[in-house]
């Protein structure tokens, strides 16, 4: 990451004020041109420590990091192995751990897909099914409509995807604002694709920055070589892309006192990220995150899987991830629920659910605009992106939630 970048991160620990800026330590540091390759960066409040490895910051809670690297985990593990062996069910037994320890199952279940989650599910070019990429398609259409409304009439925008993975919008909008021909040429050279990666002039003046959150370090490796395969790491040195390895519940950035600091915020959480969160409060404090981060004005996106079709859908969707997220081994078809192999949990919604996660997140609710089925848009003039037919299917397994701030 580049020096300058550094005046956005917060101790992950602290509230969000200017006594918690991170500090390198300049005594260990890698840097050239500006860019930061390794280093240390420590909070004066708390003292605690976060790192800089390969250009990425790492700013996990320490405790969390520290059951990542089994100091603790393995306790951990055990007891968890004995809950199951009484044959309780995944919701029963999530119950007894902490946000904590519930973080660190989820990140370890994206450690465990990441090798596969590039090519069998982000993809368009590898080997993901259409049931995964119709969705994706949809969740671009409706991203774009809400881009392009300020990009196009010359209002700074920063992007920030929440749980990012292997990149694919770090890809998109990364090609959108790179001159270098030779960025995605794969992409911008394929016929039903190449309108999201065509550079346009509005994008690469108007959108400032492009972030990319994951608590996942491997589906952010993932990501950093997607990007380099398609010569867009000249965007990463420039400060036009950062990644950040964080959960979100406890990420602290600030825009004050930056070039960003007055750009509209736009904030995703796409493809069903937020039913990946393994209870209530997990997905209440990833919406509270999301809207310091889009204040003082902007908008959040958030997509989700509707559980009225959850059953009906699954041999079509699951079953042909599964070298990604591995086998089902759970399902309660009544709470809209599975969990696989690889550890992978998820949870389909209804519209009223996603209304509670919103309330107990304190949004206003004039603030809050909830669509799935006939209310979701049909994009005509994209049919031969995503056919009518499969918007259509599309809409009636898809909740939508808009915020405007």
């Amino acid at each position: 990451m580049k020096i300058n970048n550094i005046k956005l991160l917060r101790c992950s620990n602290c509230k969000v004020d200017e006594d918690c800026k991170l500090i390198l330590d300049k005594n260990n540091a890698e840097t050239a041109n500006g860019y930061i390759f390794s280093g240390e960066l420590f909070c004066k409040e708390c003292q605690n420590k976060y790192f800089i490895t390969n250009g990425i910051p790492n700013l996990l809670l320490p405790e969390v990091r520290d059951l990542l690297e089994k100091r603790r985990f393995l306790q951990f593990r055990e007891t968890l192995n004995k809950l199951k062996k009484t044959n309780e069910t995944f919701n029963d037994y999530e119950s007894v751990m902490d946000n904590t320890h519930l973080l660190v199952e989820e990140i370890k279940a994206a450690e465990n897909m990441a090798s596969g989650y590039r090519r069998y599910v982000a993809d368009f070019c590898g080997s993901a099914p259409s049931s995964a990429t119709g969705f994706e398609k949809y969740e671009d259409l409706m991203l774009r409509k809400i881009i392009d409304q300020y990009v196009k009439n010359n209002k700074k925008l920063v992007f920030i995807e929440v749980g990012s993975g292997p990149g694919r919008y770090l890809l998109r909008y990364g090609a959108k604002i790179s001159t270098n021909k030779d960025s995605c040429k794969k992409y911008r050279d394929h016929a039903d694709l190449q309108r999201f990666y065509k550079y346009d002039k509005d994008y690469e003046e108007n959108l400032q920055l492009i972030i990319g959150i994951d608590f996942s370090e491997s589906m952010i490796k993932n990501a950093q070589e997607w990007l380099k395969e398609n010569d867009l790491q000249n965007l990463v040195y420039n400060d036009r892309i950062l990644q950040i390895i964080a959960d979100i519940q406890n990420l602290n950035l600030s825009f004050k006192d930056t070039p960003y600091e007055h750009s509209y915020k736009v904030v995703a959480c796409l493809f069903q990220t937020i039913g990946n969160q393994l209870n209530h409060q997990l997905r209440v404090n990833l919406v509270k995150k999301m809207m310091e981060l889009v204040k003082p004005y902007g908008t959040i996106l958030i997509s989700a899987f509707h559980k009225d079709v959850f059953s009906e859908f699954i041999p079509k969707y699951y079953q042909k991830i599964i070298p990604s997220i591995g086998k089902i081994t759970f399902i309660d078809k009544e709470k809209g629920t599975l969990k696989t192999k690889k550890g992978v949990f998820s949870h389909w919604f209804s519209p009223e659910e996603i209304k509670n996660i919103l309330r107990d997140a304190n949004i206003n609710k004039n603030k809050i605009t909830i669509k799935t089925g006939n209310d979701l848009p049909l994009f005509r003039k994209d049919v031969d992106y995503v056919s009518l037919g499969d918007q259509e299917d599309i809409r009636k397994r898809a909740i939508f939630a808009i915020i405007d701030v």
